[in-house]
Parts: structure tokens; C-alpha cells; sequence
């Protein structure tokens, strides 16, 4: 019951009914709340004209986190505008976030061997989350590996 409470009073603030995660680095595409639950970049299906410098051998990734607990995994798929089928290398397999807050890897690698990474190629990163209530969310942010 004293978590119920604890939830609807979370809710009712708007600083955290805002937003369901956002991606800080590299920077996010956009951000749409609305659209956030779109596959497979959060409904932000327009190539970035701004790409980030991150490396292959290991970039930094964080986010700032809206729900106090989900599963979160960390993908790259390759070209200026994946598609759904193209994050098909991982970068941090699924974990259970839990907590607000800023997540960060210092150090988040290419697994040796991806297909199509090189220096200079261009690159998108997706954060999916599955939160308790089952929906998928994403968040991508440019990269350009170098």
C-alpha cells in the first residue's frame, strides 16, 4: 500500500511524469514523449545531421533514467538511418536498471569483429527499456565511430 502511495505522489510531480528516459551522450536525436514507445528510434526516423565522435574501441554512453526500475539494453546499428532489423550489435545485453538517476559506461566497446564497424563509418546507438508494465521505449543518439 505505502508504495502505491509512494507511486501516485511520484506521478503527480511533473518534473518525473515528463519524461521516460533521455539519452545524454551521446545526445539524443529529439525527444517526444509521445513517441518514445516507437521502434525503433523513439519516432525520430530522421537522420541525424549532427553525429558525435566515439570510438570503436569504446565510447562513453549515459542516460538519465524516468522510471525507477526497467530492463535496459544498449545496441548500434549501422548507416545514417537504421532500421528495426539493423541494431543487431549489442553493446551492453539487457540488465535490470534500478534507481533514478544517470546510468553511465565510461567505456562501452564494439564487440571485436561487428559487421560493417570501422573508423569513420556512421552509426546510430539505441537504448531500449521494457518497463513493469511491458511496453518497449527508445532513445537513440548519433555516433560516428572514429
Amino acid at each position: 500500500m505505502k508504495i502505491t502511495s509512494t507511486l501516485l505522489t511520484l506521478l503527480s510531480i511533473p518534473l518525473f511524469a515528463r519524461a521516460h528516459f533521455q539519452l545524454t551522450y551521446p545526445p539524443s536525436r529529439g525527444d517526444n514523449d509521445q513517441t518514445q514507445a516507437t521502434s525503433p528510434c523513439g519516432g525520430l526516423d530522421t537522420p541525424s545531421k549532427t553525429r558525435t565522435p566515439w570510438s570503436v574501441t569504446g565510447g562513453q554512453l549515459k542516460f538519465e533514467a524516468g522510471h525507477d526500475e526497467a530492463d535496459t539494453a544498449v545496441y548500434l546499428g549501422i548507416g545514417n538511418n537504421p532500421k528495426i532489423n539493423d541494431f543487431s550489435i549489442t553493446l551492453a545485453p539487457r540488465f535490470q536498471q534500478v534507481g533514478l538517476g544517470t546510468f553511465c559506461w565510461s567505456q562501452l566497446s564494439v564487440p571485436d569483429g561487428a559487421p560493417g564497424v570501422r573508423d569513420g563509418v556512421n552509426a546510430t546507438i539505441q537504448v531500449v527499456q521494457a518497463g513493469h508494465t511491458g511496453g518497449g521505449l527508445y532513445n537513440v543518439g548519433p555516433s560516428l565511430p572514429n
